[in-house]
């Protein structure tokens, strides 16, 4: 896992990179394409393994560098939250959803609020186990001492009706703007060979 200051050399030899793009062309005796970071910079870390992690599906690193990642589950032994600590390198389980997760759906998005350092909240996109069928985003609190995610902490903050009659491309990543404005996708919920006439 790449530490924090090795993000931000990465991260500033792309914005000069992206910089000096933006200035226009230049001279070909001084042109040179921008070079990918050593890979020195980086370090691979697996936070998981085998059968039980099931199908993983998106990650979110915290301020401690702790990892929370979620897998899609199944409908009949739900999605989990998991949490990789590298200070012990073990991976537990943060929070169980149950969910309804034909084709494609089930728990497929995480990500943490902008300000996650003072108030612990975590988004999660996913497709509770109600009729009639919906997918949601709800808000969980993070609990530091034990590694969890509060279930009774789950403050829904929207949800819409879907369908699970047919596949496929489902979506669930989020993200914010520098408002505090939380986008999400939701994917097309067709497939190419079916009612999208080839256009999905």
């Amino acid at each position: 896992m790449p530490t924090p200051a090795r993000v931000r050399r990465a991260a500033a030899a792309l914005l000069l990179a992206a910089a000096a793009a933006a200035a226009g062309p230049l001279a070909d005796t001084t042109k040179a394409d921008a070079a990918p970071p050593p890979t020195a910079q980086f370090e691979k870390v697996k936070l998981d393994g085998g059968l039980s992690m099931g199908e993983p599906i998106e990650l979110a690193v915290l301020p401690d560098l702790k990892v929370l990642y979620i897998n899609r589950g199944s409908s009949a032994g739900g999605g989990q939250v998991r949490l990789f600590n590298p200070a012990t390198r073990a991976t537990t389980v943060a929070l169980t959803l149950q969910l309804d997760a034909r084709f494609e759906d089930g728990l497929i998005g995480i990500t943490l609020h902008p300000q996650f350092a003072t108030n612990r909240w975590v988004y999660l996109f996913y497709s509770p186990a109600v009729t009639p069928l919906v997918n949601r985003i709800s808000r969980f609190t993070f609990n530091a001492t034990t590694n969890t995610l509060d279930p009774q902490s789950e403050d829904m903050l929207v949800e819409w009706p879907t369908e699970r009659r047919l596949c496929c491309h489902s979506a669930g990543s989020m993200t914010w703007d520098s408002a505090g404005n939380l986008y999400f996708a939701v994917g097309d919920n067709t497939n190419s060979g079916g009612d999208s006439a080839g256009m999905a």
